[in-house]
């Protein structure tokens, strides 16, 4: 397998971005549900007619939908993050074995 001498992977610049993902991830999960319990409390907005057509209903299911998909992306972004941070470990494991072989320390 041909190796570019031009390739070079920073594992600092990469466990930086999963930090930020990590703090992305956390930052939805302090928030999410707080945007749940006031988005839930819709009172009359609806009126009787929303009552009647079921708009109150369909809020409600889009609400939880929201919440739900809230939580997903919460998971992704801090599944996202061990990712990075697992690579970042493993180029750096290759880079001390290269050096290693190399008679590097």
């Amino acid at each position: 397998m041909y190796v570019s001498s031009d390739f070079y992977i920073d594992p600092a610049a990469v466990m930086s971005l999963a930090d930020e993902f990590q703090a992305a991830a956390d930052a939805l999960g302090g928030r999410a549900p707080a945007f749940a319990s006031n988005v839930l409390e819709i009172g009359d907005a609806f009126g009787l007619l929303g009552e009647c057509t079921g708009a109150a209903e369909q809020y409600q299911q889009l609400v939880n939908h929201t919440g739900h998909g809230l939580g997903e992306l919460e998971q992704a972004l801090a599944a996202d993050a061990a990712g990075l941070v697992h690579t970042a470990d493993q180029y750096i494991l290759v880079d001390q074995h290269n050096s290693g072989l190399l008679g590097g320390n």
